[in-house]
């Protein structure tokens, strides 16, 4: 939500510093200016904020994380990838300790992702923690320690990233990561690729059992009546009746 709203104000009292993938729509307000944005950071009201103050920083912010435009540019003028640049900057700048990033990179050009991907990456260095959301596999590795992969909403397994990529537990993980490219030709073609039979359910009827069942080459009768729960499985957390 936008910083008028109570849901935003309750992430800056958590501490929680969040950054979504629809920019105008949940993350910037469209009539205001770089130099707005930063002036609200503190959830003043207008009359009481420092304007010179809010302007040096906004100037500061410009020139930190390469943002094309001036302090006084409405943030609707910028491009996709710059007003992810100001969210980003915003979001910083307040000095929480926590970052929620929701397809940060969702839309963005080539140079623009490598933007916000090392923005991260720097924040993470610095000793925030992150919660990425992402469908984006390669931006996972590049920032990820830890990954969760979710279906239909329920989370399948959980592992650090090494251990993901290289030995999963769950049938949609291996699914999900053997339709990945890989940048080695020759992995590529000794590498086999897993394809599910049927469609995704609707997460509005979703199946009894496993949510997986429908699709898993290697469900049996108790998937389809029990729902599997999240087990320690060789330093990983894995929901499956396999294990």
């Amino acid at each position: 939500r936008d910083m008028t709203h109570a849901p935003y104000r309750r992430f800056l009292e958590m501490g929680v510093a969040f950054v979504p993938a629809a920019r105008l729509e949940e993350g910037l307000i469209a009539g205001l200016t770089l130099r707005d944005h930063v002036a609200l950071l503190d959830g003043r009201e207008r009359l009481l904020i420092d304007w010179p103050r809010a302007q040096a920083q906004a100037e500061a912010l410009i020139v930190q994380y390469g943002i094309h435009g001036r302090p006084e540019t409405p943030v609707a003028a910028l491009s996709g990838g710059n007003q992810q640049r100001v969210v980003l900057a915003r979001e910083i700048t307040a000095g929480r300790g926590v970052l929620v990033a929701v397809y940060p990179t969702r839309g963005l050009d080539v140079g623009a992702t490598e933007s916000v991907r090392r923005t991260l990456l720097e924040q993470r260095d610095e000793g925030a923690a992150i919660l990425l959301i992402s469908e984006d596999l390669d931006e996972l590795l590049s920032v990820s320690d830890r990954i969760a992969v979710m279906y239909l909403g329920k989370i399948v397994e959980s592992t650090d990233v090494e251990t993901l990529f290289t030995a999963p537990l769950h049938s949609y993980t291996k699914a999900l990561l053997s339709a990945t490219p890989v940048p080695n030709p020759r992995s590529t073609r000794s590498s086999k690729r897993i394809i599910l039979s049927g469609d995704v359910p609707s997460p509005a009827n979703i199946p009894v059992g496993c949510r997986f069942n429908t699709r898993c080459p290697y469900a049996f009768d108790r998937c389809r009546e029990e729902e599997p729960i999240l087990r320690e499985k060789e330093g990983s957390c894995v929901a499956c009746h396999l294990y």
